[in-house]
């Protein structure tokens, strides 16, 4: 699909963490819908395969949250990264690490008081030479249209 006229240049893709669950598959399926460049990515090689395939073939990363190395490597060429793998108190802390050492924006899906504001003292000290933009809590009611 064509971007809409005056739509941004993208700089990289976007990668969705946490793709398969509900809320990474209603984002992952609308970034399909708008045309975006972007990645799938979560822990489930098998989920993540199969949703690639229902989206036409999309590229789909298999990385443990463990693994710090793999997460900065699968960021590296992003523009953004959007968590949805929760809960963020458990599971968000090495998904913003990757992102604050690659350089890459971070947005995700917590309402978790306590992971905002990790969120936010990591930004607060991370290291001027990295730029990225830290938006945590944009927690949402989301249905799907039927």
């Amino acid at each position: 699909m064509d971007k809409p006229p005056g739509a941004p240049a993208q700089s990289g893709p976007i990668a969705v963490y946490g793709a398969t669950g509900f809320t990474g598959g209603l984002i992952a399926r609308e970034l399909k819908r708008a045309g975006a460049e972007f990645l799938i990515a979560g822990r489930d090689r098998g989920k993540l395969e199969a949703l690639s395939a229902e989206l036409g073939g999309v590229p789909a990363a298999a990385v443990s949250l463990d693994d710090q190395a793999g997460l900065r490597e699968m960021l590296e060429p992003c523009s953004v990264v959007v968590a949805c793998a929760g809960p963020f108190s458990l599971h968000g802390e090495p998904v913003v690490a990757a992102a604050v050492e690659t350089g890459t924006h971070y947005l995700d899906t917590t309402g978790e008081q306590g992971f905002m504001r990790m969120v936010s003292i990591a930004m607060a000290i991370a290291p001027l030479r990295m730029t990225p933009r830290l938006s945590p809590g944009w927690d949402s009611t989301i249905c799907p249209a039927t």
